[in-house]
């Protein structure tokens, strides 16, 4: 494998507007509260920051752990 590929497994994103109503008020106003007020914003998150750290913390250690076989592995180019 070329070394310039490797960084690039793994990565994958949709990108997609929004359509519900009521979710795009919720984001412009989430958005609002940010730039009012940055660090009350980041402390009303922080808690679910954290915990979402810690599961990411978790996930790598039990990374090491996993094993895949030649027969089993499959790779999806798109």
């Amino acid at each position: 494998m070329l070394a310039s590929a490797r960084p690039r497994f793994g990565m994958h994103a949709f990108i997609r507007t929004v359509k519900d109503p009521a979710l795009r008020v919720r984001i412009v106003n989430e958005r609002q509260a940010f730039d009012l007020d940055p660090d009350s914003f980041r402390q009303r998150y922080a808690h679910r920051q954290r915990a979402l750290a810690d599961k990411i913390v978790a996930a790598r250690r039990a990374l090491n752990g996993v094993t895949v076989r030649a027969a089993g592995a499959r790779v999806n180019v798109f």
